[in-house]
């Protein structure tokens, strides 16, 4: 597990529902990082960061301009992202179940937050923050699962406000 994924995982379970903006930095920053495995061997050691840089800023900047359409894409992203975790976890081939596991979830994704934006956001940025903290230890699969749970309510708890005193919660939602 790199230091890298768990501190955007920390970001999204605490921050992610603030904005729907960290979301899509974090969510397209991780796109151009694991783009960068794609670049022929010997290239730079900061160009995954600097890829992830790029992206990050541009899909913020497409979501600024394309409001609507990107919250969408988030969806589709976040959803497809935990689709293809969960056929990573699940150890299944490449082919035509992971693309329509991935093709599901990302349709899943796009449904929650077009009904629910809010939660919804809190809700994906909980489950990827989570996933990115688990999804590489060195444990058995139940572990992993009861990690995931538990890291995945606490995240939707600190962005729900619960644990908040009632007044501040009350202006919170005004």
């Amino acid at each position: 597990m790199t230091a890298l994924q768990v501190i955007l995982g920390v970001v999204l379970l605490i921050l992610g529902g603030k904005s729907a903006g960290i979301l899509v930095g974090v969510l397209g920053f991780l796109g151009g990082y694991l783009l960068a495995g794609l670049l022929p061997e010997g290239a730079a050691s900061w160009m995954p960061l600097a890829l992830g840089g790029l992206t990050a800023v541009g899909t913020l900047l497409l979501a600024l301009t394309l409001q609507k359409t990107a919250v969408g894409l988030a969806g589709f992203a976040a959803g497809g992202y935990l689709a293809l975790q969960l056929a990573a976890n699940l150890r299944l081939e490449a082919g035509w179940p992971v693309w329509m596991l991935l093709l599901g979830g990302g349709l899943v994704g796009v449904l929650v937050v077009t009904v629910m934006f809010r939660w919804a956001v809190m809700f994906l940025s909980a489950a990827c923050g989570a996933g990115l903290i688990v999804w590489n230890l060195d444990v058995s699969m139940g572990v992993v699962t009861l990690l995931f749970a538990l890291l995945f309510t606490a995240g939707l708890v600190i962005q729900s406000g619960v644990l908040r005193p009632h007044g501040e919660m009350e202006a919170r939602w005004r």
